[in-house]
């Protein structure tokens, strides 16, 4: 991911009285609690100090003896003139020095953020870019960290409005800073993150993007190497780093999904392997960073739960971009809405009989029968809703079925029942009961093949078909 570089420690400098002497004392870029980063000045498996790592440590913790043969060895080398290609199901990546072939993927992306300068979002998109995850910020809304640095980044604005132009999806990123001094208390902490929180809906709403306006989620950042620590403490309080994870993540996620929009999380493969294991985290998605070594055929995140992302590389140069991380995503319902309830699925009164309209036939059709309505409006029929409620009781009315044209009919008369089904079509047997005190209409229409009769309980609608040619026959039957 790409975070703040500041290439900057805190400095002190102690000018002596004594001439030609001057000593330069440096300040460890820490807060005044040992193992906290500063906000701004990333201390993560991937940044110390706020620079980069020469190998960071996805697959074990910074330092570990698995981190060191896994995520800090050799990994993936800078990708130059990197180039993506989808061939049948599998994403294949050629650069100078590696070769990646990505079995599975819909989708091919980077993240991006104020350290990666101005982008050439046109040349990105031509490059391979379906999408591309932007940092929003750190930490909390207006907050100052190292080196005074604001806490919104700042090219977001201009990097959503390039890569929306450029056809290129998007996404958000939050990097959090919760938790990263240990003096604060736990509550503390919670509210920091709804804070965080609320800095991702004020950046978002201030450059009107809107819930649904997104084609990719609100991730939340977790990976300051403080809470890599099983036990954290925060004043006089102690907890489990598990515990404390889980509970700022439901915090932010929480909020950015009662603000509309849908919440993710970051991590890398140590963290959701080891830390990231509580069931809360089933309710988001998951974006998995693993760096492999090149060469093989089915690269993946190796991560054994389920998850829609992989940052599979954090040197690739892409063009237009310049050196940034690479992302593939696995979910294949990017952009689409959610579905809605069908109207037929719905409470609805008994005996309501539904009214469809096949625009291509100019035919209606008529059914009590709420899942028979769902597979017409399915296949294009339009929903006209309820007609008329029909009764249980009284003289039956049958339906018939014309297999020829496709037509249905209705009939209480014992005598067309019978002559029609001379004709060949087909009893359907009782479909309702005649009895209440609305009147249906029935109307016959001799230039059309399907739905040559209509059946409607209003009387201006029958006087209206009329004066259009349809033929007005009688009152067929009664509705309640």
């Amino acid at each position: 991911m790409s975070l703040s570089r500041a290439r900057r420690f805190l400095g002190v400098a102690i000018a002596g009285i004594v001439a030609v002497l001057a000593v330069c004392i440096a300040v460890p870029a820490l807060a005044d609690d040992a193992g906290a980063s500063l906000p701004g000045l990333e201390e993560s498996w991937r940044y110390e100090a706020g620079q980069q790592r020469a190998h960071p440590a996805t697959d074990g913790a910074v330092g570990s003896a698995k981190a060191q043969a896994d995520g800090s060895g050799p990994a993936l080398p800078l990708a130059l003139n990197f180039r993506v290609s989808k061939q049948g199901d599998s994403y294949v990546a050629d650069f100078g020095g590696g070769h990646m072939v990505v079995n599975g993927a819909k989708a091919f992306g980077i993240d991006v953020s104020e350290h990666n300068g101005t982008i050439d979002w046109q040349k990105a998109k031509a490059a391979g870019v379906d999408f591309a995850i932007l940092r929003i910020g750190w930490g909390t809304y207006g907050e100052r960290g190292a080196g005074g640095l604001s806490s919104t980044d700042a090219m977001f604005a201009r990097n959503l409005a390039g890569a929306r132009a450029a056809g290129v999806k998007v996404g958000v990123y939050l990097y959090s800073y919760a938790g990263w001094k240990p003096t604060q208390s736990l509550g503390y902490w919670e509210d920091y993150a709804s804070r965080e929180a609320d800095h991702v809906l004020t950046v978002l709403e201030r450059q009107g993007v809107e819930p649904g306006e997104l084609d990719y989620p609100v991730y939340y950042d977790l990976e300051e190497l403080y809470l890599e620590k099983p036990i954290l403490s925060f004043g006089a309080e102690a907890v489990s780093n598990r515990e404390f994870l889980a509970k700022i993540a439901k915090t932010f996620c929480d909020k950015i999904e009662g603000a509309g929009y849908e919440a993710g999380v970051y991590a890398n493969l140590n963290w959701w392997n080891n830390f990231l294991t509580d069931p809360v985290f089933e309710s988001w998605e998951r974006w998995v960073a693993r760096y492999p070594e090149s060469g093989a055929s089915g690269q993946s995140s190796l991560y054994q739960g389920e998850h829609a992302m992989w940052q599979a590389h954090s040197q690739a140069y892409v063009d237009g971009v310049g050196t940034c991380d690479i992302n593939f995503d696995y979910r294949d319902d990017r952009g689409q809405a959610a579905p809605q309830e069908s109207y037929f699925d719905q409470e609805h009164p008994q005996g309501s009989m539904f009214r469809l309209y096949n625009p291509s036939t100019g035919a209606h059709h008529f059914t009590t029968d709420a899942r028979e309505a769902k597979a017409l409006e399915a296949s294009g029929w339009k929903n006209e809703r309820i007609a008329w409620t029909c009764s249980s009781h009284g003289l039956p009315v049958y339906r018939l079925y014309n297999p020829s044209s496709g037509d249905h009919h209705f009939t209480m008369y014992p005598d067309e029942r019978t002559g029609l089904i001379a004709q060949g079509w087909k009893d359907e047997g009782i479909a309702f009961h005649s009895e209440g005190k609305t009147a249906i209409y029935r109307l016959f229409n001799p230039n059309l093949t399907q739905g040559t009769h209509h059946y409607v309980a209003s009387e201006a609608e029958r006087d209206a078909l009329v004066e259009s040619g349809w033929t007005y026959e009688s009152i067929s039957f009664i509705a309640s």
